[in-house]
């Protein structure tokens, strides 16, 4: 059902006539599906690739400088007409345009669709955000995943209902890792500010993209293999992983994604995340074994344990569960994941590495390994699994605070209950109080102080942080070392 939501009305008297001209303008609305057994089909608009030429300059002039579209530019077209440039776009008849090919060292048939510079200069990038609006519709994908957001009133879509899609993988095997916001309800309107030309020359002014044509956005643009492992993280707030692990999750499919909340340093507090783990991809040399953050509002990506391909054809890590004495999922696809009210994700089966022929189940054509009774047999090889994980996706704690955690610590000396194990127990509360509440580390005045923990086996150790006592004496913490 279609349902207006707003009119204005035109109203216009024609010289030397007595007729009345109007003209209403109606912003539309889908309202889906109000029946339980009906299908809508969603028109989606076709993608817009990166490898199209850069527009010639007079395109490029005429939809900067003047505001006008012009015949070859892949996103005014797609968002205002909904239709992609032909090959003969550049013969079009149009005021300002000069009609016939525009020929390049970087565009040689000067003639089909083209980029904006600053779209072009986007996919020349490939670092992080997408195009926006301007790459129409997702291209066709398999294996990808979709979740549902509701915005907050503090983002730029106020409110609105919208369909994240990450991943997947295409036609030609090319492994995913776009994201895709659809809006559904609530929707912003998207402004344009370009003009065209009817066929009596006269211009017809679009204010806002019209309904339907502006519901996908890029937020995340495809990056191929070399851009992947190149292009580092660079946030800020992320000290540790800024320069060593990818700013983004591989291409991928058979992954899962859910919504929760996260709180952390990171995040600056609580935000809404979508949480993205395992998968098959060629980045991950098979199957992936890691587990992302994606914050969506802000629109970028958080590694919180993973392991890679390296630029340099080196396997990478980021974190190993082994060194904290802990289990984790093993790497698969084809799982499923759910989150839970307390904000628990469960994971469960999936398909992992294994010798095929211990798989083969029930096809005595590629398996011939049967028991007394017929039966085909499923060894412990099989890669087909049936185990259950779970985690708390709320209390998302960077690894490296956790390597010294509850590991047997000495020191010099110890002064009332100042016990040296109090400097690893968790708690950075630096204020000492001689009962058995207290968690400050305390020695007697050595001239030598010293306080060491075992950390019971080799680490990797990318930064030491120290908290010191705070309610008095903080002083004489200074000229020590580090070791």
């Amino acid at each position: 059902m279609v349902k207006a939501m707003r009119s204005s009305m035109l109203t216009q008297f024609a010289k030397g006539s007595s007729y009345l001209l109007v003209i209403a303008v109606l912003s539309l609305k889908l309202q889906c599906c109000d029946s339980s057994n009906i299908w809508t089909e969603i028109t989606v608009p076709p993608y817009i690739p990166c490898t199209l030429p850069r527009c010639d300059a007079l395109c490029e002039d005429i939809e900067t400088q003047q505001g006008q579209i012009c015949p070859r530019a892949a996103s005014s077209n797609v968002k205002i007409l909904g239709v992609m440039p032909g090959p003969d776009a550049c013969q079009v008849e149009l005021r300002n345009w000069i009609s016939g090919p525009k020929v390049s060292a970087a565009d040689p048939d000067g003639c089909g669709p083209c980029l904006l510079a600053e779209e072009k200069a986007r996919c020349d990038v490939n670092s992080g955000s997408g195009r926006g609006y301007n790459a129409g519709g997702p291209p066709a994908r398999s294996g990808h995943t979709m979740v549902r957001y509701t915005t907050p009133l503090r983002s730029t879509y106020v409110g609105a209902t919208v369909l994240i899609i990450f991943g997947g993988i295409d036609r030609d095997d090319h492994f995913l890792n776009d994201v895709w916001w659809f809006c559904v309800d609530n929707c912003p309107e998207v402004q344009v500010n370009k003009r065209t030309f009817d066929s009596f020359g006269i211009a017809v002014d679009y204010l806002f993209c019209p309904p339907g044509n502006c519901r996908w956005e890029e937020k995340g643009i495809q990056q191929e293999f070399i851009d992947w492992i190149r292009l580092k993280e660079q946030r800020p707030t992320s000290l540790i992983r800024r320069g060593i692990v990818p700013s983004r999750p591989a291409g991928r499919y058979g992954h899962t994604s859910v919504m929760s909340k996260a709180k952390a340093d990171d995040f600056g507090g609580t935000t809404d995340i979508m949480v993205v783990f395992g998968g098959q991809s060629p980045n991950c040399t098979d199957y992936c074994v890691d587990l992302w953050y994606y914050d969506i509002v802000d629109n970028w990506w958080v590694m919180v344990y993973g392991e890679w391909w390296g630029e340099t054809k080196e396997w990478q890590r980021m974190w190993d569960y082994s060194a904290f004495n802990l289990g984790y999922p093993e790497k698969r696809w084809g799982h499923t994941a759910v989150v839970t009210p307390t904000d628990y994700m469960f994971i469960w089966g999936g398909h992992t590495t294994g010798q095929f022929t211990a798989c083969c189940g029930y096809d005595e054509r590629v398996c011939s390994n049967v028991d007394d009774t017929g039966k085909f047999i499923v060894d412990e090889q099989c890669g087909y699994l049936y185990d259950m994980w779970a985690t708390n996706l709320a209390e998302y704690t960077p690894f490296e605070s956790k390597i010294s955690q509850d590991k047997h610590a000495t020191q010099s000396s110890t002064l009332g209950t100042g016990v040296a194990q109090l400097a690893v127990d968790g708690n950075t509360d630096g204020h000492y109080s001689d009962t058995w509440q207290n968690s400050v580390t305390l020695t007697n005045t050595d001239s030598q102080a010293w306080w060491q923990v075992d950390l019971a086996g080799p680490n990797l150790i990318t930064n030491v942080t120290i908290f010191n006592r705070v309610d008095a004496y903080s002083e004489r913490l200074a000229n020590f070392y580090v070791l």
